[in-house]
């Protein structure tokens, strides 16, 4: 287990004094230094990029703040995930979304949700389907939440 102290933006290794971790603002994660991680956030304190040496993502939201879709790109490889929410907006869990590598699809996903009187999703269908193999795989998923209201 390693022990880390605060000290100014750096979280350190305790003993080493080497910095593991870097913050921005309000404590916000920006950087991991000896993984060669950062991470940019907004003003909302969204994570809108992360790179790496060896990759580089960009994540969009809307203006609530409900992710919309994550681009990582990787050497000659770009992988994108766009979601489109429902236009309901106390249905936002209710979602399509779309996967492309490198332009060319393969996969998407459905959420469809049963809400309570306070819009929370109670029963959730999931459905992902994998295009990028032959024949597409189809996987479908149950989630139920229960929510006791005092």
């Amino acid at each position: 287990m390693v022990a880390l102290v605060l000290d100014a933006n750096y979280y350190r290794d305790a003993e080493t004094l080497e910095k593991r971790v870097r913050l921005q603002g309000k404590c916000q994660l920006a950087e991991l230094p000896s993984a060669g991680v950062s991470w940019e956030t907004d003003d909302n304190g969204f994570v809108i990029k992360a790179s790496s040496k060896q990759m580089q993502m960009e994540y969009r939201y809307d203006d609530q703040g409900y992710p919309l879709g994550k681009t990582t790109k990787s050497n000659d490889k770009t992988l994108s995930v766009s979601a489109t929410p429902s236009t309901d907006p106390i249905k936002k869990l209710d979602y399509t979304a779309v996967t492309l590598l490198n332009n060319q699809r393969v996969g998407n996903v459905k959420q469809s949700c049963e809400y309570d009187s306070h819009a929370n999703p109670v029963d959730c269908q999931l459905i992902i389907v994998d295009e990028g193999v032959k024949p597409a795989v189809e996987r479908v998923y149950t989630i139920k939440n229960t929510i006791d209201y005092y």
